[in-house]
Formats: structure tokens, C-alpha cells, sequence
């Protein structure tokens, strides 16, 4: 006796729901694969973004993957879709994509890919901290040009890294890389962070100290803080106005927690470098002043971006659907109780 196929379970359907430069880099046919062997994948068209026709095509699907720039999954969603109950997101924060009072009444579960972002923010960092401190691209320039040898040498003397005080603003997911990378050179690291306890500070080889402390006190200083109504604008006039001589301020995080006009004065009033990987308009735009602005060094938002993170992304993010799908314990939930931290 044979079973009718119609008698057969269905395969749950999951649907891909990002944007086409977003699916190029995160999910090859090869990441998709595990996934396609156990589920109905369903392509969403981006065309249908933007009129919700994508919203038609959701209602017998069981999870949902998404990346930067996806549509709201908002509670009018879940209404009409009554079997989703997973959002794997490739992305970090989730904020635009599924709002939190769903997840805190239990009607979906959620992952992210938040990991494989900050570890390449991490190495962005320690990148920009290595040729602020030594000159690489213009002891480079000059030598190419056949400058003086000895005076180039002379002007462009470097700080051993192991020899500075290196300052965190928030020791989350992105700032803990940070640290783990710096420790091997030695360097003096603070951190100012509420929710950094004694015990973990002690783990990571760091000291707690307040936000004035850390501005005042060091060389360098990495934001790695989430916009919350508490840091918006955390980093005004005041502790830009801490900053000893020669200080380096890298923010690779969001450019809400910086007050963009106290920066722009501080910086035309010279003594520190700054370098900016976020902004308050993205893509930032031309006639902004702080293109121009003295000892700024820019960079269009890609410090978290490298061929092999978008691979692991994608591998992460389809991983955590196969195993909600079999049932399997999540390693990369988002839960109720990180949302209040959360960016």
C-alpha cells in the first residue's frame, strides 16, 4: 500500500524576505541548501515591498528570514500569518523589523546574526586605532613621492599601542570583541558601562570606570554604546571637553549617541582625531560639513561589513531556522530580556 502524496505532511514554508544586494552576499544557494532540504523556500519579491503585496504571500508561512532594509513584520502581520513563529534576521538590530511587543507576548521567536557584525566592527577598530597610531597610509604616500627619508621618519614617529590607555563606552556584543583583540598588546583598558559587573569586568582584564573618567583618561576611546532614550546624545559638549591632547575618538556604533554639533566644535578647535563610521544622514550627504571638518577620518558606514561576515551571517541565519524547524535548542535568540538593551 502506497500513501497518496496528498495524505503527506507538507514541508513548512519559510520565507525570504530581503532586499536583492542582501540576499547576494548573505544567502548563496549553497548557505540555502540546509534549509532547502527540509522546508519550502519562498522567494519575496523586493518589488512587492513597498505597495505590501508581499503581505498576500505570508499567511501559510512558518518563519520568516530578513536582513537589512526588510519590511515591518508588525502585529497586523501576525494576525494574517497565523502560523510564523520564527524571524531569523541576518542583521543585528531588530528594532525596524519586528516590533518588541510581539516578541514580549510570545507570538514569535527571534534570532539575529548580531555576532558575526561586531566581530567584524572589532577588527575595524583595532584597524583604525593601528594606523591612527602609526601613519601607515601617509609614511606610504611620502615615501612613494621620494620625501626626505629622515624627516619622514622624524614626523611620523608612532605610539606603541601597548603603552596607552584605551577607553570602551559599552563592553556588549561588539565592545567584548573589541576588548579580546586588544588585551594580547598590553594596553591599559577602562570602560564605562552600567551593566558591567565587577565579577565580569575582572573576566575580561578590564577596569569600570564613569563616563568622565574614561573620556578624560585615555588616548583612544571606542563607542560601542546602543541608542536607548539614556545615550542619545550621551557624548555632548561636556565629555568632548574631557578629551586630553591627542586624543582619538573612533564611533562605530550609532551616531545618535554623539551630539553632532558639539563634535563638529570640537573638532575645529583642534588637539584630538575622530573617526566616524556612522552618521546622523546615511548616505551622508555632500554638502555636509563634516567632510571638510579638521582631523576626521570617514568611513560610509562598513565597518561591519567583509565577505567572510556576510558568510557567516547567512550560515548562522539559516542554521537557526533549521533547527527551530527540527525542534533544536536556538544559539542566537533574541530574548525578552535583552530587549531593553538592545539597539
Amino acid at each position: 500500500m502506497t500513501l497518496d502524496t496528498q495524505d503527506r505532511p507538507q514541508p513548512p514554508v519559510v520565507a525570504i524576505l530581503v532586499q536583492d544586494r542582501v540576499h547576494a552576499k548573505i544567502l548563496s544557494d549553497d548557505i540555502l541548501a540546509p534549509l532547502a532540504e527540509i522546508a519550502t523556500l519562498r522567494h519575496i519579491s523586493p518589488d512587492h515591498f513597498d505597495n505590501d503585496q508581499w503581505r498576500s504571500e505570508m499567511s501559510d508561512v512558518s518563519a520568516v528570514i530578513t536582513g537589512w532594509h526588510s519590511p515591518l513584520l508588525d502585529e497586523a502581520l501576525f494576525d494574517a500569518a497565523p502560523n510564523l513563529k520564527f524571524v531569523a534576521h541576518s542583521g543585528a538590530s531588530i528594532q525596524a523589523i519586528v516590533p518588541y511587543p510581539v516578541i514580549l507576548s510570545d507570538r514569535v521567536r527571534v534570532s539575529n546574526a548580531a555576532l558575526h557584525i561586531a566581530e567584524a566592527v572589532a577588527e575595524f577598530v583595532i584597524a583604525q586605532i593601528m594606523e591612527h597610531l602609526r601613519f601607515t597610509t601617509r609614511q606610504d604616500v611620502e615615501t612613494k613621492a621620494g620625501t626626505d627619508w629622515d624627516s619622514s621618519r622624524d614626523r611620523f614617529v608612532g605610539r606603541l599601542l601597548g603603552g596607552l590607555t584605551v577607553g570602551l563606552v559599552g563592553a556588549g556584543h561588539t565592545g567584548r570583541l573589541v576588548i579580546n583583540l586588544l588585551r594580547p598588546f598590553g594596553c591599559r583598558i577602562l570602560v564605562a558601562d552600567p551593566y558591567l559587573t565587577a565579577e565580569r569586568a575582572a573576566e575580561l582584564g578590564v577596569e569600570i570606570q564613569s563616563l568622565d573618567d574614561v573620556m578624560s583618561q585615555c588616548d583612544v576611546i571606542s563607542l560601542h554604546a546602543p541608542v536607548l532614550p539614556e545615550t542619545r546624545g550621551m557624548i555632548g559638549t561636556h565629555e568632548l571637553g574631557l578629551l586630553r591632547e591627542g586624543a582619538f575618538l573612533i564611533n562605530t556604533a550609532r551616531a545618535a549617541i554623539v551630539d553632532t554639533d558639539a563634535l563638529m566644535q570640537r573638532l575645529r578647535a583642534g588637539g584630538i582625531t575622530v573617526s566616524l563610521d556612522v552618521f546622523d544622514d546615511e548616505p551622508l550627504p555632500q554638502d555636509s560639513p563634516i567632510r571638510s571638518a579638521p582631523n576626521v577620518i570617514l568611513s560610509p558606514h562598513t565597518a561591519g561589513h567583509t565577505v567572510e561576515s556576510y558568510q557567516r551571517q547567512g550560515q548562522t541565519t539559516v542554521a537557526e531556522v533549521c533547527r527551530f524547524l527540527t525542534g533544536a535548542p536556538l544559539q542566537h535568540e533574541v530574548t525578552k530580556r535583552m530587549l531593553a538593551t538592545m539597539a
